[in-house]
């Protein structure tokens, strides 16, 4: 799936199918799939979940299939594919949280070395979005070209983040003790308008936040281990309060190709020996183009 194509343009209000006047989704733990690891973050592209654990990134073709990828990488924060099928990880080897591409083939480059970043996201304009203490960067994977897209008041501590259905919103989840989630704001050259305040959970330190077609919010937290859905006018409903062993670090849909199948997001569970899980939503994430 091309990151281009993931909404017909910035600003462009969303289509709203059935599925999004459903009921909030319950949420059930499991079924554990029995090949695929991850023990922070995820990506899907075409027939591929890819996860990290043990120092090796791992590729699943289907929930009974997996093999050794790349070997080697430390990722334990986010990921994400662009458009070329490389994808982009945050790199810890010496602690140093660096930006790193894989190819298809599964060479490595650095793009961005040292910058302390964590979560990665790909945006509606093909570009990657990674968090770091205290900013959001934007980067070309293609010519290494990066700019500061927003620098944060010290207090906002920003961790992950995902883009609305429009590509106007960009939410972010953060570091602090209050749960406090906010959005950026772009306007159509997906520049920054304003940020402000958009919602708290009940727990806190956001390990996920991804966004889903109708525009809500599916956030995880370390400290309350909880699973939260936030609606695009900010109402938190709590959907579950884990275990402290079935804490979900990392989450990815599926592409509707192969195994992988776009109305379930997967969750690794780092504490449950990176195991992933299956959560069938009912609802594709926001990159869904209505195919």
């Amino acid at each position: 799936m091309s990151a281009l194509a993931c909404v017909d343009a910035p600003g462009a209000p969303p289509a709203q199918p059935a599925f999004c006047s459903a009921p909030a989704p319950s949420f059930t733990l499991g079924p554990f799939l029995a090949a695929p690891r991850a023990n922070r973050g995820m990506a899907v592209w075409g027939d591929a979940l890819v996860g990290w654990d043990e120092n090796v990134l791992i590729r699943a073709t289907s929930p009974t299939e997996a093999e050794p990828w790349v070997p080697g990488v430390v990722s334990r924060g986010g990921m994400g594919f662009v458009e070329d099928g490389s994808l982009v990880v945050t790199e810890h080897n010496q602690g140093s949280r660096s930006l790193l591409r894989v190819s298809p083939a599964g060479g490595t480059t650095v793009l961005m070395a040292g910058i302390g970043a964590y979560g990665v996201v790909v945006g509606p304009d093909g570009l990657v979005y990674a968090t770091t203490d205290n900013t959001v960067l934007r980067v070309d994977p293609g010519d290494l070209g990066s700019e500061v897209l927003v620098t944060f008041p010290d207090e906002v501590l920003p961790r992950v983040a995902d883009f609305d259905p429009s590509g106007r919103k960009l939410y972010i989840g953060t570091r602090r003790s209050d749960g406090q989630v906010f959005v950026v704001d772009l306007d159509e050259d997906l520049q920054v308008a304003t940020i402000r305040p958009f919602a708290r959970t009940p727990g806190w330190v956001h390990d996920v936040l991804v966004v889903d077609a109708c525009g809500n919010l599916l956030v995880t937290t370390f400290f309350g281990t909880g699973v939260y859905r936030i609606t695009p006018d900010g109402t938190v409903t709590t959907l579950a309060e884990l275990a402290a062993e079935d804490h979900v670090h990392g989450a990815a849909w599926g592409e509707g190709v192969g195994a992988w199948d776009d109305h379930t997001l997967y969750l690794a569970h780092p504490e449950r020996g990176s195991l992933v899980s299956a959560w069938p939503l009912g609802v594709p994430s926001r990159r869904w183009t209505g195919e």
